[in-house]
């Protein structure tokens, strides 16, 4: 995997994570601030008080989802895609002696001897 491919991965799992430790985390706050009745936080554990009620909730879903969207979209966009280019041509045997000979590794009698050889 790409260096990218695993940093998208460990920002999806931290989101997730985020997403599952701070919400709880919210609702006994709010519980707290609003007081409990006697029997505690109630069945919904405090998340029925409040702004938590149904606007914290809607909030929490919309994040959810839009983590996951941007999660699958992140993961898919790091993917690596199928090269479309044809590979490049492979040298000709003329063409390494041509590159050798310009760049200094052979001499020019080598060079004429060498290309006869091949030509010929």
């Amino acid at each position: 995997m790409g260096k990218k491919r695993w940093v998208v991965l460990l920002v999806g799992l931290a989101l997730l994570a985020a997403l599952l430790v701070v919400p709880p985390l919210i609702g006994a706050a709010v519980g707290h601030s609003f007081g409990w009745g006697m029997m505690g936080p109630g069945m919904m554990g405090g998340w029925g008080y409040g702004l938590m009620g149904g606007l914290g909730m809607v909030l929490f879903w919309v994040l959810v989802i839009g983590a996951i969207v941007w999660f699958v979209q992140a993961a898919s966009s790091a993917a690596p895609r199928a090269v479309t280019a044809t590979a490049a041509a492979p040298e000709s045997p003329l063409d390494i002696l041509k590159r050798r000979f310009a760049l200094g590794e052979i001499t020019k009698e080598q060079y004429d001897e060498m290309r006869r050889t091949l030509e010929g």
